[in-house]
């Protein structure tokens, strides 16, 4: 994997919160980040540790999770290239709340705290859109924990096949290829499910056509079918794609 010379010639520059920070503060952003590869499985940052700067994604996908009882983990977030991580618990001085961990061989540029802070008072533009993200992530967090509060089992993994396929979805002649490579208990991680109450789903859908596992690649054959699983949202979906088509 080649990491990016600068951060004017990082391909994700544009998407990032970074993109409203004038030229010269953008080049020493560039000038004091560290670029790091980490294997899959390997750490990024522990749950309760505390933050010393921003983990902008170049490559590769990391979780994270929180602990929850009998030592369970929950995946509350995927971040891709192009996205940032750890910057709640560095703007309020907190300790993580969660645990990240490359899901993938992935590089990761650091972007130390005493980078990042004083930019916050001298752009009020970045400090704004740092204001948008936080938001924004809010919101996805609070829609996604009241749907899976009253989604049962089947309806949860199928929301999850959902998003990954939006998020990771590659067409091929057999549909949609997610390519993300997620192990039983990643996949029943990001559901809240019980390792055994995924593979038991996943082959029920396999059995049913809905989708193909090859290993740890999974396919999605029949997306509406698992629209019509995932519940109310999933028919208001597929109602609006019939109206469209008519």
């Amino acid at each position: 994997m080649r990491s990016p010379e600068s951060c004017e010639s990082c391909p994700h520059a544009e998407q990032g919160m970074f993109a409203v920070l004038p030229s010269p503060d953008l080049h020493q952003v560039g000038v004091r980040k560290r670029t790091s590869l980490y294997k899959r499985g390997q750490v990024v940052f522990h749950e309760g540790n505390i933050p010393f700067g921003l983990f902008c994604v170049f490559s590769g996908a990391v979780k994270v999770a929180k602990a929850g009882p009998a030592g369970r983990e929950q995946i509350v977030r995927l971040a891709r290239p192009g996205d940032v991580l750890g910057y709640r618990a560095l703007f309020a001085d907190e300790p993580y709340t969660g645990t990240a961990v490359a899901l993938e061989d992935s590089l990761l540029c650091l972007i130390p705290r005493e980078t990042v802070l004083p930019l916050l008072t001298r752009c009020p533009a970045l400090a704004l859109a740092v204001i948008r993200r936080l938001t924004h992530d809010l919101r996805i967090a609070e829609e996604w924990v009241r749907d899976m509060a009253l989604m049962n089992a089947r309806q949860r993994l199928a929301e999850t096949l959902l998003m990954l396929q939006v998020t990771y979805g590659i067409r091929d002649q057999e549909g949609t290829r997610l390519s993300l490579l997620l192990s039983r208990q990643e996949l029943a991680e990001m559901a809240g499910l019980a390792t055994e109450t995924a593979i038991r789903l996943l082959g029920e859908f396999r059995a049913k056509g809905i989708l193909s596992v090859r290993g740890r690649e999974v396919t999605i054959r029949e997306p509406r079918a698992l629209l019509r699983l995932s519940g109310l949202r999933g028919l208001a979906r597929l109602a609006e794609e019939d109206r469209v088509r008519t």
